[in-house]
């Protein structure tokens, strides 16, 4: 027992080392600016009334400016406010991570075994076998799959699925492999569903299906066949699987944490992945397939969300709003005028951290995200060197 124990520490301690190391890396390879938006924001009175009481607002902004130079892409981050020690609970934010590495974790998977996002899936309860999903009735085929449990994730914020895909992926190797990618101030540390820190150690079982589906359904459901039938309909099962180090202990909060610049600095991996030397290991149909996904997410749109009728305006988000904060997460293509930049923002919106019992979200937050967005969207087309043609990238995830 000493023996693990002592492997476990060396492991969290050499994660830790390597993220210091590459922190230092990531931070020297972008250029930052902390006087354009303090410049910006002060030039209109629409946001007078937040910045003068910031404390409570408690206001970080990241915008990224592009910069294309013959083949090259560079990027400039200007930013407001921005600490990584200061808290703000991500909520649905942690989607865009948690899809990522399902499809990571599937095509590494597919190597040995005959799998994809499509499969059928069912998900059951660890510690007492209940089937927690198999059909779908939202799908079209009524089965649950991967592939749907994204979908359902951005186009209608179904926490559900992203539990699920936090049970394929188990809380060790979400975290390990989110650090390893160099975002090492985030922790992921409970489903969204079930904030039960000792719950969440423990992922269910996930089983991953032939196309045999019908009369494996007459066997489970009506036969109550489950331990024999399994290894006869399943090209992969994954167990469930007890997270041993406890990353709770040291840990100020018990809730995720993902800081603008990691989640921001995630979207731009993604949308750029050839200029980014550590990123996930997604294919070209994962990539065109998560944008989609992202590009239909307009009953969620926080930031340009006054632009969501101009069809020029192209917004790939994955925002978030509970315990009193709203949280923007965007790339931003503008076709009318050839210009494309990233936009992140989080502003607590009440003091008592509960959605339903007050209505500043809609009154504070959804405005001052409207006009940061108006505001940057404007600098952004004034800063343009040339012209750029989105048709390559529009037509992938179409």
């Amino acid at each position: 027992m000493s023996r693990i124990c002592s492997i476990l520490y060396k492991t969290v301690f050499f994660m830790t080392v390597w993220c210091l190391m590459h922190e230092n890396i990531f931070a020297q390879n972008h250029k930052k600016n902390t006087r354009l938006l303090p410049k910006l924001l002060k030039t209109e009175r629409a946001f007078d009334s937040i910045l003068a009481k910031n404390s409570a607002y408690e206001v970080q902004i990241i915008y990224t400016q592009i910069n294309r130079e013959k083949d090259r892409i560079n990027f400039v981050d200007y930013h407001y406010n921005v600490d990584k020690n200061k808290y703000f609970y991500p909520s649905n934010a942690v989607f865009l991570p948690a899809a990522v590495l399902t499809l990571e974790k599937i095509n590494e998977l597919s190597k040995e075994h005959d799998l994809d996002k499509h499969r059928y899936v069912r998900i059951d309860n660890a510690t007492n076998q209940e089937i927690l999903i198999y059909q779908d009735m939202s799908s079209e085929n009524k089965y649950a799959s991967f592939a749907h449990f994204i979908k359902k994730m951005f186009v209608h914020g179904d926490k559900k699925s992203c539990d699920f895909c936090y049970d394929f992926l188990n809380q060790r190797h979400f975290n390990e492999r989110m650090h390893s990618l160099g975002y090492c101030n985030s922790w992921f540390l409970h489903k969204l569903d079930n904030k039960s820190p000792e719950t969440s150690r423990q992922s269910n079982m996930v089983t991953f299906f032939r196309t045999d589906v019908k009369s494996y359904y007459i066997d489970i459901i009506h036969l109550k066949r489950h331990p024999t039938t399994i290894p006869f309909y399943s090209v992969y099962v994954k167990k469930g699987e007890y997270n041993p180090i406890d990353y709770y202990a040291n840990s100020e909060e018990n809730r995720n944490k993902f800081t603008i610049e990691d989640m921001h600095g995630f979207l731009k991996s993604l949308t750029f992945p050839d200029v980014h030397a550590n990123k996930p290991e997604l294919s070209d149909d994962d990539y065109a397939f998560l944008f989609k996904q992202m590009a239909h997410n307009n009953d969620f749109n926080y930031i340009m969300n006054d632009k969501l009728s101009d069809s020029a305006i192209k917004i790939f988000n994955n925002p978030g709003k509970d315990a009193g904060f709203m949280i923007d997460n965007a790339y931003i293509i503008d076709t009318r005028n050839g210009v494309d930049f990233f936009l992140s923002v989080v502003i607590k919106c009440n003091k008592t951290g509960v959605q339903e019992e007050d209505c500043k979200y809609e009154q504070a937050g959804l405005s001052f995200m409207k006009n940061v967005s108006r505001v940057v969207h404007q600098h952004a087309i004034g800063k343009k060197e040339k012209t750029v043609n989105f048709d390559d990238f529009l037509n992938k995830i179409k």
